[in-house]
């Protein structure tokens, strides 16, 4: 169509050309086209990412980029190494199997302690399972299916008191 119509703009047209095999496996074709998709959505820094949805990258023609990746995260934390890409700051879903790994759950962990000001281990029989949710622990919840096995896994030297852990009214002396 472009040769037979020469005069007519077809960029950004909706219709796309055939690419060469391969040319998604290449980092820099992968950085280009997130590049532009970042600048279309008005996307400036890392946590705006976290409003992309699969669907949209690949209406946007990436498809085939995502679908290289476990996750859209492991996508930028790949094809953007100098930018970082903390699931727990960005709010972005985990990769599969993200939470099998007992490192990841224990920086989860550390990281939430540290934002809620957690000091003491009484601190942690006021958090809540929708604080862990909000903080992006909501599969990770789903794993473990309480937060007494996983301050369990996390912390296998304490002594947890399960039963401190199932009150439905926590307060909390930290300022959340």
């Amino acid at each position: 169509l472009e040769s037979l119509f020469p005069e007519l703009e077809w960029e950004g047209c909706g219709i796309r050309k055939r690419l060469p095999n391969h040319y998604w496996s290449d980092l820099e074709n992968q950085r280009q086209f997130f590049d532009s998709f970042a600048e279309r959505h008005h996307l400036t820094q890392p946590s705006d990412w976290s409003r992309v949805r699969f669907k949209q990258i690949v209406n946007d023609g990436g498809g085939t980029i995502v679908r290289l990746y476990p996750s859209l995260l492991a996508a930028l934390q790949k094809i953007y190494p100098e930018q970082k890409w903390d699931m727990n700051t960005t709010n972005m879903q985990a990769p599969r199997n993200h939470w099998n790994d007992i490192a990841n759950v224990k920086r989860f962990i550390q990281q939430f302690q540290l934002t809620m000001q957690i000091k003491t281990q009484e601190d942690w029989y006021r958090v809540s399972i929708k604080q862990i949710s909000a903080a992006g622990g909501g599969a990770l919840l789903e794993k473990y299916r309480s937060l007494y096995k996983i301050l369990k896994e996390v912390y296998p030297d304490k002594k947890w008191d399960k039963k401190s852990f199932q009150g439905r009214n926590k307060r909390s002396a930290q300022r959340w």
